[in-house]
């Protein structure tokens, strides 16, 4: 593997642009109420400890996550946001979110669970893709 020089306010940035769309894709503007519907979840499991510790680790796996894709768009070559949107299509539309579909199977879990949750993160990765590949 080569040597790879992250641009960490970059991947800093990215994250935080992400963790606000799902801020704002998982708010009642949005999907908020499917969303707790559809995992059987009340506004009373919505208060409290839990849900902090979960946003915690969230921001916690978005920075990872943009640093990992980071790395693939430096290795790729990827030098312009459409370039770097398709390296964030790729690894999340491909890798993650196609993971999740057999979960979805196997689970029996609702395609609209499915859609909202991925759908978060495919667009997440894409515009975390051309962040970083614009900002090098």
């Amino acid at each position: 593997m080569p040597d790879v020089q992250l641009n960490w306010v970059a991947v800093m940035v990215a994250a935080f642009v992400a963790f606000v769309g799902g801020a704002i894709w998982y708010s009642p503007m949005l999907f908020a109420r499917q969303w707790s519907a559809l995992v059987g979840m009340t506004e009373d499991d919505q208060r409290g400890a839990g849900p902090a510790l979960a946003m915690v680790l969230q921001a916690v796996i978005t920075v990872v996550t943009s640093a990992v894709i980071a790395l693939v768009v430096r290795w790729s070559g990827a030098d312009n946001p459409l370039e770097g949107a398709g390296v964030g299509l790729l690894l999340t539309g491909g890798l993650i979110t196609l993971d999740h579909a057999k979960l979805m199977v196997f689970e029996r879990r609702s395609p609209a669970l499915f859609a909202i949750n991925n759908g978060y993160t495919v667009l997440a990765g894409v515009v975390m893709g051309a962040i970083l590949a614009t900002w090098r």
